[in-house]
């Protein structure tokens, strides 16, 4: 049985002196025996009860009994007498007064037995139903009569049942006696009804003389049943007779008797009642045979009850003599243990008197006492010598105990790891009078050893070697450890000389000097922390059992403290990081601007690291290159700044890093610059600035990167702390999100300056109407928003240029920043042949020269740059957008910004001075163009008034000459006035025309009335209305049209207008007798159409103003509109049109119409 099962006892009794344990144990042991024989009694005084409670229910069936038997027999009496037999009415009042008296019987047995037996409500039941019986029987029919009785003597039968469960007789242990039990209460009350039953039936037979076939067969029934319930108690009877012969003798006559009687009464039913049809005996004497054949059954009845009583009797009087004989037997045994755990008590006592005495004088320090053996056979005999023995050897290890705990107590009072483990080895060292003790502490998750700490090495004297700071190698220490891990127990090495182990630990072990020594695991949670090693430099030392054991306990309990005092480092670092965090957290929320939170921040680096340095490098994502470092923090004033010089890193470091800090995302380590793997000019670079070891970790906001921050040593290489290197990330994160806060914050500043700045030139643009007011302001409002004084660099110049009709570009607007510079205005700054190099490629890019010498080739250009001292520049044009995709945009200028120096711009400067110039331009353009659309209006409206007041007032002269019936004249010049009348209203018409098709067509309201037209046939016609007019102009219409040209959906009317215009104008606008040839040919999907004159053709200066709808150019009488009316004519049928003039040559218009 498991040690831990006694446990709970052997504290209890460890509670107590011995005195008190052996009266407990003998109080135990009393009781225990006690409890025992009380459980033994205790079951006899129920089985006595058992069998009390048995003869309580004989006693309550026995009355019950004869008022059963009495029933029956007044039920057969009662039945004879209401089937004729009136004699007999005296018996029945006899047995009535018998009924009675039974009564009384049951009723004085309940009061004689205290009512044990819960049956009032069963008895009244039955009282009740009897007094009611008696008062009708003899009222009612003889079957009402039998069938009442019946129900009475059932339940009179089911009460002895009752008595007899309650009172246990249907439950008796032994077999005899549950036999006549169950005959008692059960199997002869149940015949008996059965032969009282057959005896009522037989009665009222024989008094009527005659049988029904149901009453014959209700007596075969009961005949059967009577007979089969004989058979069970005569089976019964066998079973208690072999298993008491003297029940046997008692009992069997009177079964006998039963079963003769019941025979003969059984055979007189067959042979006088079921098989006579002539029933010839007397009920007498049927009554006094059944009566018979029942009392022999109440007899045997009788007797079985008087028998099971004795039987009880006996029994309860052997139960009470053994209750007696196991109290007599209780006392003696229990006197006998009192004496014997006396006598046992005082020998114990004796010895422990001796023991207690030693042990006390050892308790007060003399461990030189000896307990007295009283004798060696016992165990407190061995008891005393292992006493003696203990003191033996405590009195030796006492000293060892006291600097152990000393060991324990030292470590406890530190909360520093080094200071724990310098505690440990020295004390160690002195218990084991070691010349040497160290801790070797192991990386578990590198599978490799530490090198060893000065603080974990203790050396009784200089002249041994110190290994402090010494790196084992896992090669050499491979043997040890894997006796370590394997079997986690102390490895003692007597002679080092003498074991088996590979040269690289035996060249190990003569560095060392070690010739003898002790190697302890330190194992914390299943995993090695560190080696605890004792060594023996001068002598050899053999090692004894005890001594391991002490070294594998102070390396257990170095392994919780050390693990305990790693807790409170880790967690007083934890809280330091936090409380770190969240000062870099309040610096930043606190700070004014960002220069003042990040040098803050570098401050508290510098703290945790212990660093000398501490510098944030920006990095520009725009150039991919770092720039200037924007903060720094220096230990103290001998520590160089970076800052006295920009410290920008060159291009190919820059790009070293950048490209090794966006792809790992990690930072990046330098214990020593002398001796790492870095390129040799980024080892320069370092070591320009002092820099001995170094930590460069990138800052990104998501997936942007801002910044780095860079922690150095200058005086020494530094090997960084795993633990602070795990708080530089959240550290980073943290400067990543204020960057991003104050740049965010930078931004939106800067845009509501800018977008304040940008209302106000639109405003202060708006009120100029001049070029050179609208540019001088713009010039002066970059001066003063593009100032870069927070950079330290200052405008110089800025320009507007002009190209010259040499394609050069002249300076027409100038504003100066510094007036030691020679003004430049309405000079050539850039000749033709410099223009590529200097203007940017595409019309709307801004042109960026960061550095003259650098970037620009040309010789003469730089020269003539440097001269004007512009070493850096920002030029955009201002760019007039056409709306025709055919042409090219128009560049209308250059807006400069010229500086004294090399100088970087930021994307967010480009784009404000872009977005200035184009909202600038936009207004000048806005400008220009009302400029030009109320000249166009002017001219067309001067153009209008022209060209129909002229022909107005020749009409108006002719008309006054008809008026004024001047005959002579008018019969002579009549036709020509009125053809001169037609032709101005004509053209007149034509002028309204082309002005409410124009109307229609740029409303994009035009409905072309599309049909299948011969091309051929409506040029035809079309040139023949045209014929009177070349005819006026001496002029021949030539055409050229093939007959097999295919048909074409098109309005005719307005492309006959189209016709009408071209040809129109070729006839007007050219010299008399002009040729003008119209010519047609199907080209792949449209015809083409060429109407070719041979005039003057169209002068240069004109040809951009051809299609225009209101030209500035006087025209003559409907001119202006034809031509554009015939471009939005010919578009909206998808077709092109477009032409080819030569001066002095002529011209010849073209138009497409798709097929």
């Amino acid at each position: 049985m498991p040690k831990g099962f006694f446990s709970p006892g052997i504290n209890f009794l460890n509670k107590f002196k011995y005195p008190t344990k052996i009266g407990i144990i003998s109080v135990v042991l009393i009781l225990l025996i006690s409890v025992l024989f009380y459980l033994i009694i205790k079951e006899i005084d129920i089985q006595i009860d058992f069998d009390r409670n048995e003869k309580i229910g004989l006693k309550y069936i026995d009355p019950i009994k004869n008022f059963l038997q009495d029933i029956q027999e007044h039920r057969a009496l009662t039945i004879a007498y209401l089937n004729g037999e009136k004699d007999l009415k005296d018996e029945i009042h006899a047995k009535t007064k018998e009924i009675t008296d039974d009564i009384n019987f049951v009723n004085k047995a309940q009061q004689e037995n205290n009512y044990v037996f819960k049956i009032d409500t069963l008895w009244n039941q039955i009282n009740n139903e009897w007094q009611n019986l008696e008062k009708n029987s003899l009222n009612l029919t003889p079957e009402e009569n039998f069938n009442k009785y019946t129900d009475l003597i059932k339940k009179i039968t089911n009460l002895i049942f009752y008595i007899g469960n309650i009172s246990h007789l249907a439950g008796d242990p032994e077999l005899k006696t549950f036999y006549l039990g169950l005959s008692i209460f059960r199997n002869i009350p149940e015949l008996t009804e059965k032969m009282a039953k057959a005896r009522g039936i037989g009665i009222g037979i024989l008094a009527k003389k005659s049988i029904t076939e149901n009453e014959k067969i209700n007596l075969i029934v009961q005949t059967a049943l009577i007979k089969d319930d004989l058979y069970r108690i005569n089976q019964n009877s066998l079973v208690i007779f072999s298993l008491d012969k003297t029940i046997k003798e008692k009992l069997e006559l009177f079964l006998d008797d039963t079963n003769t009687n019941t025979n003969d009464f059984l055979n007189l039913i067959n042979k006088e009642i079921i098989k006579l049809s002539k029933i010839k005996i007397s009920s007498t004497d049927y009554y006094m045979m059944a009566t018979s054949a029942i009392n022999a059954t109440y007899r045997l009845y009788e007797t079985e009850i008087n028998i099971f009583e004795n039987l009880l009797t006996q029994r309860l009087h052997k139960l009470e003599q053994g209750k007696v004989l196991l109290i007599i037997s209780l006392l003696i045994i229990l006197f006998f243990i009192i004496y014997i755990f006396g006598c046992f008590s005082y020998a114990l006592l004796a010895s422990l008197k001796t023991l207690e005495k030693t042990a006390l004088s050892v308790s007060e320090g003399n461990l030189d006492t000896k307990a007295e053996v009283y004798s060696k056979k016992d165990e407190l005999g061995s008891l005393s010598l292992s006493f003696n023995n203990m003191i033996k050897n405590l009195k030796a290890l006492m000293g060892r105990e006291l600097i152990l705990r000393e060991i324990i107590i030292s470590s406890l009072e530190s909360r520093n790891t080094n200071e724990i483990l310098r505690s440990i080895v020295n004390n160690t060292g002195k218990i084991f009078k070691a010349d040497r003790c160290f801790f070797i502490n192991y990386d578990y998750k590198n599978k490799e050893l530490f090198p060893i700490n000065p603080n974990n090495v203790y050396l009784s004297s200089m002249e041994f070697k110190n290994l402090a700071g010494k790196k084992l190698s896992t090669k050499e220490m491979e043997p040890y450890l894997t006796f370590l891990l394997q079997q986690k127990q102390v490895l003692a090495i007597n002679d080092v000389n003498k074991i088996i182990i590979p040269e690289a630990t035996k060249t190990l072990m003569k560095e060392n000097e070690a010739k003898s020594g002790m190697l302890a695991p330190v194992f914390f949670a299943g995993r090695l922390i560190g080696i605890l090693i004792v060594d023996y430099v001068k002598n050899l030392k053999e090692f004894s059992e005890d001594e391991k054991n002490l070294l594998e306990t102070i390396a257990n309990q170095s392994a919780i403290v050390i693990n305990q005092a790693a807790l409170t480092e880790k967690l007083q670092e934890t809280i330091k990081r936090e409380f770190l965090l969240r000062k870099i957290i309040n610096n930043i929320l606190e700070s004014e601007n960002l220069e003042k939170a990040l040098n803050l921040i570098s401050e508290e680096i510098g703290k945790l690291f212990d660093a000398e340095r501490i510098k944030i490098r920006n990095y520009n994502k725009e150039e991919a290159a770092f720039s200037e470092v924007i903060t720094e923090y220096r230990k103290n004033e001998q520590i160089p700044s970076s800052l006295v010089q920009k410290n920008i890193y060159p291009k190919e470091m820059s790009e070293y890093f950048s490209n090794m800090f966006i792809k790992e995302k990690k930072y990046f380590i330098v214990n020593d610059i002398e001796n790492c793997e870095l390129p040799e000019n980024i080892k320069k670079f370092y070591s320009s600035l002092s820099t001995k070891s170094l930590i460069e970790s990138p800052i990104f906001y998501k997936d942007t990167f801002l910044a780095s921050v860079i922690i150095e040593n200058v005086t020494a290489p530094k090997e960084w702390e795993q633990e602070k290197l795990d708080l530089l990330i959240p550290i980073c994160q943290q400067i990543a999100l204020g960057m991003n806060l104050f740049n965010l914050n930078e931004e939106l500043k800067k845009s509501l300056v800018n977008e304040k700045a940008l209302r106000e030139i639109i405003i202060e643009t708006r009120k100029f109407s001049d070029h050179d007011e609208i540019y001088n302001y713009l010039l002066k409002q970059l001066i003063n928003l593009f100032n870069p004084n927070r950079c330290m660099h200052l405008h110089n110049r800025c320009l507007h240029l002009h190209h010259d009709k040499n394609n050069n570009l002249v300076v027409i607007n100038e504003v100066i920043n510094d007036k030691k510079l020679q003004p430049l205005l309405n000079q050539t700054i850039l000749f033709s042949g410099h223009t590529k190099e200097l203007l940017p490629e595409e019309s709307l890019q801004v042109c960026i020269v960061e550095d003259v010498n650098q970037e620009i080739v040309s010789p003469e250009l730089k020269e003539y740059l440097i001269n004007n001292s512009i070493y850096a520049y920002l030029l955009y044009s201002t760019v007039k957008v056409s709306s025709d995709k055919e042409k090219s945009d128009e560049v209308l200028g250059y807006t400069i910004l010229c500086y004294p120096e090399p100088k970087k711009w930021s994307s967010a400067e480009i784009e404000f001075f872009k977005l200035i110039v184009d909202t600038v331009s936009i207004i000048f353009l806005e400008f220009k163009q009302r400029q030009e659309t109320e000249e166009i209006k002017r001219t067309f409206i001067a153009t209008l008034t022209h060209d129909l007041r002229s022909p107005i007032i020749a009409e108006q002269k002719a008309l006054e000459v008809i008026i004024s019936k001047r005959i002579n004249c008018l019969s002579e010049h009549y036709d020509e006035y009125i053809e001169d009348i037609y032709k101005t209203n004509k053209g007149l018409l034509k002028i309204v025309n082309n002005l409410l098709s124009v109307y229609h067509y740029e409303s994009g309201k035009p409905v072309l009335n599309k049909t299948e037209t011969n091309i051929k046939e409506l040029i035809e016609e079309s040139i023949t209305s045209l014929k009177y007019l070349a005819a006026d102009k001496e002029s021949q219409i030539y055409l050229d049209i093939p007959e097999n040209l295919p048909l074409i959906k098109i309005d005719k009317d307005e492309i006959s207008r189209v016709f009408s215009n071209l040809v129109g104008n070729a006839i007007r606008h050219t010299r008399k007798g002009t040729q003008i040839r119209v010519y047609a040919s199907k080209e792949e999907k449209a015809i083409l159409i060429a109407v070719q004159d041979n005039g003057e053709g169209i002068p240069k200066e004109h040809i951009d103003m051809i299609f225009q709808r209101y030209p500035t150019e006087k025209r003559k009488i409907g001119t202006g509109l034809g031509l554009y009316l015939s471009k939005q004519i010919v578009e909206a049928h998808d077709g092109k049109i477009w032409f080819e003039s030569e001066e002095g040559v002529g011209t010849t218009f073209y138009f497409t119409l798709p097929i």
